[in-house]
Parts: structure tokens; C-alpha cells; sequence
């Protein structure tokens, strides 16, 4: 199947399933750049910067995959992987994994459940691969976070995260984010941000 392409606030993007997590970042206040970075043999689909000091990353790379739940296949994440090692940047599996590493987030076309967005690459202390990903609310709004070994951060904000937004409230921004991109654009009312 052939994807649609669909035009959101302006921007043609490639699929609507990009459009739509377009939206739902447009929806929550997380400022995310279509297609911002041209990495070999990969262009990601977008780049969220960072706000914050946690991390020596400075942005957080999204991949949009037609996959439930956004869990990447073997082919999808180690080209990621290998385009982050050929651009230069850190996979995360050297001594200075605190530091160095370049988070990657994998999206689908549905959430993966208990309040996920989707799956993180997120290197830890304990090792290497993926672990889910959830919108996370604090201080300086709403934010993305992982759990992996108990420790967890507002990555994109660079605080402690306070909270999880709840598995209601993730489904209510995405399903949102869908009606938001499912019509003719210029049929409908412009989005506004979610409260």
C-alpha cells in the first residue's frame, strides 16, 4: 500500500502516519522539525531539540515506521544505527555512553499500550537497546521519557521527569492528531494546542 501524502500546517509530509505524529508534537508543545537532518542512507523523519543540560546529545532523532506500537524492525533499526555511526555521532555503546549517545525514537501507527508513545534507543548503564517511550509532563511542560534499570529523565527537556501523562490522555492527544490529519486540510479548522 502505497502511502498518502498529506499536508499539515503548511508542510506536505510523506505519509499521512507522518503528518499525524506531526500533529500530535504540534498538539503537545514539543517542537519537532520535519526531515530536519540528512544522515548517509537515512533521512529521519524528524528532529526534536533539546531544551535542557541532561545528556551531550542535542537533539532526539524520530523515526515513523507502519508498524503497531512503533517497534522497529531489524532492517529499520540498524539502519538507523548505522547512519548515526557513519554521520559520526554515538550509538551509545562506548565508556562515555552518559555523554555521547544520540537517542533515537521509533513510532507507529498505533500506541504500544500503558501509556507508551512508542520505543526509545536509549543506552543505559545496564546496556543497549530499547525501551519504551512515554510522554512525560513536568515543569517545563510536556516532555519524552524513558524507563529502562529504574532511572528515568524528561530527555527532550533535560529535567527529572514529574509524571507520566496517563494512557487516557496519550490515547485522547493521538487519537486527536489522527481526526486532525484523516480529512482534506482545507476542509477543516486548524488545530489548536491541547490543554
Amino acid at each position: 500500500m502505497q502511502p498518502i501524502r498529506t499536508k499539515y500546517r503548511g508542510i506536505e509530509y510523506r505519509s499521512r502516519l507522518e503528518a499525524t505524529w506531526a500533529a500530535f508534537f504540534y498538539g503537545v508543545g514539543i517542537s519537532a522539525e520535519y526531515e530536519a537532518i540528512d544522515l548517509p542512507g537515512w533521512i529521519p523523519d524528524f528532529v526534536i531539540p533539546k531544551k535542557g543540560e541532561l545528556g551531550g546529545y542535542k537533539e532526539l532523532i524520530v523515526e515513523v515506521r507502519p508498524t503497531a506500537g512503533g517497534i522497529p524492525d531489524d532492517i529499520a533499526f540498524s539502519r538507523a544505527m548505522k547512519a548515526i555511526n557513519d554521520a559520526g555521532l554515538d550509538t551509545g555503546t562506548g565508556e562515555d555512553w552518559e555523554i555521547d549517545y544520540q537517542p533515537v525514537l521509533f513510532l507507529g501507527y498505533s500506541l504500544p499500550g500503558d501509556g507508551a508513545i512508542g520505543y526509545l534507543h536509549y543506552p543505559t548503564d545496564i546496556g543497549d537497546g530499547l525501551a519504551l517511550a512515554y510522554l512525560s509532563v513536568s515543569n517545563t511542560g510536556y516532555g519524552i521519557a524513558h524507563t529502562n534499570g529504574g532511572s528515568c529523565a524528561d530527555i527532550i527537556n533535560g529535567t527529572q521527569r514529574w509524571a507520566d501523562a496517563g494512557e487516557d490522555e496519550v490515547s485522547t492527544f493521538f487519537k486527536y492528531a489522527k481526526n486532525e490529519t484523516q480529512w482534506n486540510p482545507g476542509s477543516r479548522r486548524k488545530m489548536r494546542r491541547m490543554p
